[in-house]
C-alpha cells in the first residue's frame, strides 16, 4: 500500500471492466496512496461437554474445546415447545435469566461478594506436564514467583461457572435456575439465545448485553446462557459415570434438538470479544450454534461486542484502513477447533450438508453482520468528528479513512462524499498544491473509475500526478500509485500501448522502493497481465498473473480478495483461449472467495457471475448462462444503476440468451 509522508493513506480498487457482452472482463487493481495458562487454586473434576464447566487445570487461551461423542438423531415432525423441553429437561432448560440478574452476578463477582475467598492466578510459565493438556483432575503446585493474581474483572464465563455456579449446584446436582429467584427466570423460549465462548471475560459479555438492550427494562429482558440454563453438575461428570439414558438424551439434543430450540427464541445473538478475531468463531461448538441460528426459519444472528471494540476498530481504521480489510479477510470458521477430531469432522459435514456452499455461506452471513456494525461505527465517527474536530486536518483524515471503508463495502457514492469533504478541508487548510491534495484527488479518481466515468477519473489522476511529482519527484511510491491507476484507465479505454507505458514505469518504481515481494508490486503485475491478455499475448499474461498470485498468497493468504482478483483474471485468460473447463474452475474459486469475504451483493461478485455466464453462453448452455447473467444484472443494477456500463453489459447478455431459449 502506498503512503505519503502525511496521515492520509492511499486506497485500493478492484475495478471490473467490460467491452461487449461476449467479452469477459479482466479485473484491474488500482492502488493508491499466547495468553498464560489459568491455574485456579483448587480443583474440581474434568469435563467433556459443550455446556459444562472446565476443570480447574484448564489452560486458558488454548485450543482445547468440548469433547462429545456424536450420534445423529433420527428426524421427526415439528414438536411443540413443551415436547421439545420435555425431551431435554435432564440436560438443559430452554429458559433464560433476566438481564438484571446477570448484571448482579457480574457486580458480585467483581466485588468479591460471590466465591468469597477464591483467588485465581495466571501461570507465567509452564508448571508441569499435566497442564500442557486441556484438563487435569489433580491440584497443581506452584511457587508465588511462577504466577500472578487474576483480577476479578478478568474472570471469564468459565471462571464464573466453575467458582460460582458449580459451588451452588454441585452437591444437589441442580440447575442454577432452581437456585435463583423465579422472578429472574424467563418463560419457555422467551427472549434471546446468546452464543458465546467461555474463555471471554464475563463482565464484557454482560456489558455487551446491557448496551444492546439499553432503554429496555432489564428485569423483562431474558437471556439464555448455557452456564445458567444447562445442568452443569451433570455435565462435568465423565460419560462413564452417567446413566445411558442421559448420554443418549444429550446426544439427541445436540444432534437436532438444540438447533430446533435456537429457532424458538425471539432473537439470536452472538457475543464477540473482539471485532477482528472473535473467540466464538475459533470454537467449533460455537460454530455449531451459529449453524443452528442460520439453518431454520429465522435466519438471523446479530453480533454484540465487548466494550471498547468500537474504539479499537476506529484506531485501526485511522492508522491503516487496509488492516481492516485484512482482518475481515482472515476470519474463517473453517479454522475453528474442537477437543476431539471426530466432533470437528461431524460439525464440518453438517455445515456442508445443511447450507448451500457450506462454510462459504456461513462465513458470508457472519461477515455481513460484522460489516454492518463496522459501517455504523464508521459513520458515527465521522458525525462525531464534525462536532469535535471541526474543519481541521484531523477531521479530513477521518473523512478520508471513512471513504476508504465505504469504498471497500461498495458504497461508492458515500465514499465519494467523504473524499470530497476531505479535499475541501485540505485545500482550505494547506493550499491546492499540497501532497494531501494529490492523495485525495487520486482517491476521488478511483471512485469515478469504479463507476465507469473514465474521462473524469483521468482528469483527477493527472492532476494528482502533477502535484505528487512537484512535491516528491518522479521516483516516489505515491507517483507510482497514480501511474498505475492512469494505466488502468487507458486499458479500460482500449489504449493498450499507452497503458503498458504507465504500468511498466509504476512497476519499476514500486520494485525500487518496496522490493519484489510486496502486494503493490503484485497489483501492477496483475494490471500488466490484463493488458497483455487484451493484446492476445497469452503466455506473457499468464506469467505475470501467476507471479502476482504467488506474491499475494504469500503475503495475504489464500482467501484474500486480491487473490480472488488474480484467480478471476487467470480464468478470463483461459476463457479467451477457449479452455472453458479451466476457466470455469478458476471463476468458481473466485466466486467462492468473493462471496465469503465481500458478501453476495458486492460488484466483484457480479463480475464473476458475469464471467461464468459468459462461459456457459460460449458452450451453448443458455439456460445456465441466463441464470448467472440475471444475478449479475441484479447486483450491478442495485450497486451502480441502470446506466452503468457493467449493468448494460449484463442486460445485453441475458437478452441474448433469451433469444436461444
Amino acid at each position: 500500500m502506498d503512503r505519503t509522508h502525511h496521515p492520509f493513506l492511499a486506497w485500493q480498487l478492484h475495478a471490473a471492466e467490460r467491452l461487449d457482452p461476449g467479452r469477459l472482463a479482466v479485473r484491474l487493481v488500482a492502488r493508491a496512496t499466547m495468553l498464560a495458562p489459568l491455574i485456579p487454586c483448587s480443583a474440581l473434576v474434568a469435563w467433556r461437554s459443550p455446556w459444562s464447566s472446565a476443570s480447574t487445570g484448564q489452560v486458558e487461551g488454548g485450543d482445547a474445546e468440548e469433547d462429545l461423542r456424536w450420534q445423529r438423531a433420527s428426524g421427526g415432525g415439528a414438536k411443540s415447545d413443551a415436547q421439545l423441553q420435555s425431551e431435554s429437561k435432564g440436560i438443559v432448560r430452554f429458559q433464560g435469566v433476566a438481564l438484571v440478574f446477570l448484571s448482579k452476578v457480574r457486580d458480585d463477582v467483581h466485588s468479591g461478594e460471590v466465591a468469597r475467598g477464591v483467588e485465581l492466578v495466571v501461570a507465567e510459565e509452564d508448571l508441569s506436564d499435566d497442564v500442557k493438556v486441556a484438563y487435569t483432575d489433580s491440584a497443581v503446585e506452584f511457587r508465588d514467583a511462577q504466577v500472578r493474581p487474576k483480577a476479578r474483572v478478568d474472570w471469564t464465563t468459565e471462571d464464573v461457572a466453575e467458582q460460582h455456579v458449580l459451588t451452588l449446584t454441585h452437591r444437589q446436582q441442580a440447575f442454577m435456575l432452581d437456585k435463583i429467584p423465579q422472578a429472574f427466570v424467563g418463560p419457555l423460549f422467551k427472549g434471546v439465545f446468546a452464543s458465546q465462548a467461555r474463555q471471554c471475560r464475563f463482565g464484557d459479555l454482560v456489558a455487551a448485553l446491557e448496551h444492546y438492550f439499553r432503554g429496555q427494562d432489564p428485569a423483562k429482558v431474558f437471556v439464555w446462557l448455557d452456564v445458567f440454563s444447562a445442568n452443569q453438575p451433570l455435565l462435568v461428570r465423565p460419560d462413564r459415570e452417567l446413566p445411558d439414558e442421559i448420554v443418549a438424551e444429550r446426544e439427541a439434543l445436540l444432534a437436532s434438538g438444540l438447533h430446533e430450540a435456537i429457532q424458538r427464541f425471539d432473537e439470536r445473538l452472538i457475543f464477540f470479544d473482539t471485532w477482528d478475531d472473535p473467540a466464538p468463531l475459533r470454537r467449533s461448538w460455537c460454530v455449531w450454534e451459529i449453524l443452528g441460528a442460520l439453518s431454520g426459519e429465522h435466519r438471523d444472528l446479530r453480533p454484540v461486542f465487548a466494550p471498547g471494540q468500537d474504539d479499537d476498530f476506529l484506531e485501526v481504521l485511522l492508522d491503516d484502513p487496509e488492516n481492516v480489510t485484512q482482518a475481515v479477510a482472515d476470519i474463517d470458521t473453517r479454522k475453528a477447533t474442537c477437543f476431539k477430531a471426530e466432533d470437528k469432522a461431524m460439525i464440518t459435514r453438517e455445515i456442508e450438508r445443511t447450507l448451500t456452499q457450506g462454510f462459504v455461506t456461513l462465513n458470508a452471513v457472519i461477515l455481513a453482520s460484522l460489516r454492518d456494525w463496522l459501517a455504523e461505527i464508521t459513520h458515527a465517527a465521522v458525525e462525531k468528528s464534525r462536532v469535535t474536530e471541526g474543519r481541521s486536518n484531523k477531521h479530513a483524515q477521518v473523512c478520508a479513512q471513512a471513504g476508504y471503508f465505504c469504498w471497500s463495502q461498495s458504497a461508492l457514492e458515500q465514499a465519494l462524499r467523504y473524499y470530497e469533504e476531505a479535499l475541501d478541508i485540505v485545500e482550505e487548510k494547506s493550499g491546492d498544491r499540497h501532497p494531501l491534495v494529490a492523495t485525495t484527488l487520486n482517491n476521488i479518481a478511483i471512485m469515478h473509475n469504479a463507476q465507469g466515468m473514465y474521462d473524469d477519473a483521468l482528469r483527477f489522476y493527472e492532476e494528482a500526478l502533477e502535484i505528487a511529482q512537484e512535491n516528491h519527484g518522479n521516483r516516489h511510491p505515491g507517483v507510482a500509485t497514480t501511474l498505475n491507476n492512469i494505466g488502468g484507465v487507458y486499458k479500460a479505454q482500449g489504449k493498450y500501448d499507452k497503458a503498458l507505458g504507465y504500468l511498466k514505469k509504476a512497476l519499476e518504481i514500486r520494485r525500487e522502493n518496496l522490493g519484489n515481494r510486496h502486494p503493490d508490486v503484485a497489483t501492477t503485475l496483475n494490471n500488466i497481465a490484463a493488458v497483455y491478455e487484451r493484446q492476445c499475448k497469452h503466455d506473457e499474461a499468464l506469467r505475470h498473473y501467476e507471479e502476482a498470485k504467488k506474491i499475494n498468497r504469500e503475503k495475504l493468504g489464500d482467501r484474500h480478495p486480491l487473490v480472488a482478483t488474480t484467480l478471476g483474471n487467470i480464468g478470463q485468460l483461459y476463457y479467451a483461449q477457449g479452455k472453458y473447463d479451466e476457466a470455469l474452475r478458476y471463476f468458481e474459486e473466485t466466486l467462492e472467495i468473493n462471496r465469503e469475504k465481500l458478501g453476495d451483493w458486492h460488484p466483484d461478485v457480479a463480475t464473476t457471475l458475469n464471467d461464468i455466464a459468459g462461459v456457459y453462453r460460449a458452450q451453448g448452455i443458455f439456460d445456465e448462462a441466463l441464470r448467472y447473467y440475471e444475478d449479475a444484472f441484479a447486483i450491478w443494477l442495485d450497486q451502480f444503476g441502470a446506466d452503468h456500463p457493467h449493468t448494460q453489459i449484463a442486460q445485453a447478455g441475458l437478452e441474448e440468451c433469451k433469444k436461444h431459449l
